[in-house]
């Protein structure tokens, strides 16, 4: 009984609410996206073949 009265008195006086102000959005300006002149390909000239 008495963790739950104490839990009851800080919930109310510190909510855990995220401000409108700051919401947990990622931003428009830096997208996490991979630049298209940097492409994740295995070049043709360099191929990973066993040489006889």
């Amino acid at each position: 009984m008495l963790r739950e009265e104490l839990f009851d008195k800080e919930s109310a006086r510190e909510p855990n609410i995220v401000p409108a102000s700051k919401p947990n959005t990622v931003s428009a300006k830096e997208p996490n996206t991979i630049p298209a002149g940097e492409p994740n390909t295995i070049s043709a000239k360099e191929p990973n073949t066993i040489r006889e």
